[in-house]
């Protein structure tokens, strides 16, 4: 017997990505929608930590807590969306016992960020990568859905 698992595909996620949401899927979506202004902000604090000479030292602790703001934000989205797997994924049969490395919170933050990328270069190896990455995305909800493989934290 298999349980119906909705996790949002790829596909889905470039959606909440560009800000369109989907009501079947509020949490995980409106998660990753919310992490691409959060990744903008820890960027753009990057870049000002990577000039420092040009910068006060209160301009540079600002940076510095902007970056720290965004990461913490980061997580905490990342969070709400592995509990939202965790429990999308209750039910279903646990077939397999081999475990993926990154909670899917982490990847869907990396999908953000590479997004991100794509979007502010339009550059081919950018676009690449998003491809490349979703596809990995779309593999593993699948193999998750079906009970080949594991969220390390279950």
């Amino acid at each position: 017997m298999t349980v119906d698992v909705m996790l949002p595909n790829a596909e889905q996620l470039h959606k909440a990505f560009r800000g369109e949401g989907n009501a079947a899927l509020t949490s995980v979506i409106d998660a990753a929608s919310r992490m691409i202004p959060i990744h903008h902000k820890r960027k753009e604090a990057i870049r000002r930590m990577q000039q420092p000479d040009g910068m006060s030292g209160n301009e540079l602790r600002r940076a510095v807590g902007d970056f720290t703001a965004a990461e913490s934000s980061l997580a905490s989205l990342a969070t709400a969306i592995d509990r939202s797997v965790a429990t999308a994924l209750q039910g279903r049969q646990h077939v397999s016992g081999v475990w993926h490395t990154e909670t899917v919170g982490l990847v869907i933050s990396r999908m953000a960020e590479l997004w991100l990328s794509y979007i502010n270069s339009q550059a081919h190896e950018d676009a690449f990568r998003v491809a490349r990455m979703s596809d990995a995305y779309n593999c593993l909800i699948t193999e998750l859905a079906e009970g080949r493989r594991l969220p390390p934290d279950m």
